[in-house]
């Protein structure tokens, strides 16, 4: 399992980036103090930070080639001169799949929204990042 392939199916949170705003309109879901689970549509007030996923660059190496580390057997034996130049010039890289090769991601506005709707808003995106990871999971143990 890679963070990348993570990162790609959590990236949308959301539903729509209103950027004249500087918002987003999600559909949250959580559970009120009554233990009732509640899905929600609110406006969430973003800004643009650094895709923590590619580092800003907007690709990385696609993860079935290096997810689990690229041995020094594969790199000095079974990957011939080619292959590894083709490695680091970036020949097997492909668009970051959470920002889309745009470098930037919005991020909840801690300045801008209530305590109460950031930490919902966090708890929901943990909670796909989540899902993301055990349905990843699943897939690699073959259910």
């Amino acid at each position: 399992m890679d963070f990348r392939d993570i990162a790609a199916s959590t990236s949308r949170w959301y539903k729509h980036l209103n950027e004249r705003r500087m918002s987003v309109i999600a559909e949250i879901a959580y559970e009120d103090d009554d233990g009732e689970y509640i899905e929600e549509e609110v406006e969430i007030f973003v800004k643009y930070d650094v895709c923590p996923t590619c580092d800003g660059i907007g690709h990385y190496v696609n993860p079935s080639i290096d997810s689990h580390g690229i041995s020094e057997d594969e790199w000095c034996g079974e990957w011939d001169e080619d292959e590894r130049e083709g490695y680091l010039s970036g020949r097997y890289d492909i668009t970051c799949g959470e920002c889309n090769g745009n470098r930037i991601v919005p991020v909840v506005d801690e300045d801008r929204n209530s305590k109460e709707l950031v930490d919902r808003v966090n708890n929901y995106i943990d909670e796909l990042y989540c899902s993301a990871r055990e349905q990843l999971h699943e897939r690699e143990m073959g259910y």
